[in-house]
């Protein structure tokens, strides 16, 4: 076969004659080309971090597409979208994509869209899918926004003390160093017997101003006395620790509290015609306090020695709840005062008192 031109030359060689100018425009004109390429997608990347398009884009209404995209970058079901996309419709909220900041961002656009569905209409059910969507968006600001240690935890904030008989005292934070926290105490704790030993490891609450709850151990260093300004200041000086444990790790948002409640014996029996559970309650009532509570369960303090894995009838009285919950004690804790901690999971609960709880731990009105 022959792959000679006419005049007798190959189309290699043809090609190797190409005027030495010409291929240096060409390599110009493409290095020009790519340059401005390069100067046009950074200036676009430029503009997208500005706060002009940013500030732009922020007050964008929520498009439904808009909607899917940032639930399937998160893991949400369809159910959630849908759901979600709903919650922005009827509050008419801006741009999802910009829109979580913050868990007042969180709270303040669920309660307008608890309080417009209310007005409208919801049912139970609806409602405490609304509530689990929106702790399902605080996990995920608490993921990227999570406390890592106690140095962290600003100064003048007020953290919760929990002595060994379960009472909360608050203690304010005066101090925050790469050593200790400073705790400003009451001169009446400072000089009780019953204050703590050093090195003993003691238990506490932050509460950030965004509402997230950490729960944490640390280690008493010592209590010493200062003289400021003429005046005495009680101090303790408590251990740092990175062992924070978020009520936002939780299946259902927690609150601390202390509400007087009643347990009450329950036995339960099976139907042996449609096998369902039938419980029985006694109206043997024992004045209890509930300390912390969530739709999923609750940490009850009482004088009952109730053993793990018994099931307990409570009445949230003091709450205004009336139904009889029925629940079982995962684990029980011996307090110094000869009380018992009995941290009880709910196995018996109805969705309206489940949403009466989440209510009165979001503090929503509806």
């Amino acid at each position: 076969m022959n792959f000679n031109s006419g005049n007798g030359g190959s189309l290699i060689q043809a090609r190797s004659n190409l005027p030495v100018g010409i291929i240096i425009l060409i390599v110009i004109i493409i290095a020009v080309v790519l340059t401005a390429l390069w100067f046009i997608s950074k200036m676009l990347l430029d503009y997208k971090k500005s706060d002009k398009f940013i500030n732009k884009e922020k007050n964008k209404p929520t498009k439904h597409s808009d909607v899917v995209k940032f639930c399937k970058e998160n893991n949400f079901n369809n159910e959630q979208i849908s759901l979600l996309w709903e919650v922005f419709s009827i509050t008419k909220s801006p741009n999802i994509m910009y829109f979580f900041n913050s868990y007042n961002d969180v709270i303040e656009l669920f309660r307008l869209a608890i309080e417009k569905f209310s007005a409208i209409g919801i049912d139970d059910e609806d409602l405490f899918q609304l509530f689990q969507l929106e702790y399902k968006l605080e996990l995920l600001l608490s993921k990227k926004k999570g406390l890592l240690s106690t140095t962290g935890i600003p100064i003048n904030t007020t953290l919760l003390y929990i002595s060994d008989s379960g009472d909360q005292l608050p203690f304010k934070l005066i101090k925050n160093n790469q050593d200790a926290m400073y705790f400003d105490v009451p001169e009446h704790f400072y000089k009780s017997p019953h204050k703590p030993k050093s090195y003993v490891k003691q238990r506490f609450i932050y509460k950030n101003n965004e509402g997230v709850t950490y729960n944490f151990e640390a280690r008493i260093i010592r209590f010493t006395e200062v003289t400021k300004e003429e005046e005495k200041i009680f101090i303790m000086v408590v251990s740092h620790t990175d062992k924070l444990f978020s009520t936002a790790q939780r299946n259902f948002k927690r609150d601390f509290c202390d509400y007087g409640c009643h347990i009450l014996p329950v036995k339960i029996t099976i139907n042996p015609q449609n096998k369902k559970a039938v419980y029985n309650f006694t109206n043997n009532l024992h004045k209890s306090r509930l300390t912390n509570i969530s739709a999923g369960g609750c940490c009850i303090q009482s004088n009952m020695p109730l053993k793990e894995k018994q099931n307990i009838g409570i009445i949230l009285d003091d709450m205004g709840i009336e139904e009889k919950i029925v629940g079982n004690v995962k684990r029980t804790r011996r307090l110094p005062n000869g009380e018992f901690a009995l941290h009880i999971q709910f196995v018996k609960i109805s969705i309206k008192t489940k949403n009466e709880i989440l209510k009165r731990i979001y503090k929503y009105e509806i």
